[in-house]
């Protein structure tokens, strides 16, 4: 994972992931006009969000989440700024 938020608010990889997952949902997705279906695995800790040209994959460390954004021709321009509001909000909550 190249995009990192390291943990200022919380303890656990654990109270990470319950504080991402209530905040990353189809609807928050919808913001950067992405349709796409957000799956949680909490067995292991891992967000996942997949739709026409969009794949993003949150994975939760013991010190840090990892972002793994990958997108198709047409969000391409918007991929770095996707990241960047992710990295920030995401960053806030943890």
């Amino acid at each position: 994972m190249s995009n990192r938020v390291y943990y200022k608010t919380v303890e656990t990889k654990e109270d990470a992931y319950r504080l991402v997952s209530q905040s990353i949902t189809d609807e928050t997705l919808k913001r950067f006009k992405v349709n796409a279906h957000v799956t949680y695995d909490d067995t292991y800790h891992g967000i996942f969000a997949t739709g026409k040209g969009f794949n993003l994959k949150i994975d939760f460390q013991d010190d840090s989440l990892g972002i793994d954004l990958s997108v198709g021709f047409f969000l391409n321009a918007f991929k770095q700024k996707i990241v960047d509001v992710l990295k920030s909000e995401l960053g806030k909550l943890v």
